[in-house]
């Protein structure tokens, strides 16, 4: 089924790949940031908190993707034509 329509589902894909690669890098970066945060005495939390919001970043991502698949699956190619 995803043979006939994969040409309209690539660049989808790709751009998902791309942000979720980009948002699990600045988690680990802010996972880092709030080791060495506890190491200084700052506040461990920001860091935690920022990682967290990268990793919702990835799921809503991922989610988003799922529904656009769903969507080129059931022929719907303009939603404009809705309105």
């Amino acid at each position: 089924m995803l043979r006939k329509y994969w040409r309209k589902l690539l660049a989808p894909v790709i751009i998902t790949i791309i942000a979720v690669a980009v948002l699990i890098l600045m988690a680990i970066v802010y996972f880092g940031l709030g080791t060495v945060m506890l190491a200084f005495g700052g506040p461990v939390w920001l860091g935690g908190l920022m990682c967290l919001s990268c990793l919702v970043g990835c799921g809503a991502s991922a989610y988003v993707l799922w529904e656009r698949i769903k969507e080129i699956r059931s022929g719907e190619e303009d939603d404009l034509s809705q309105y």
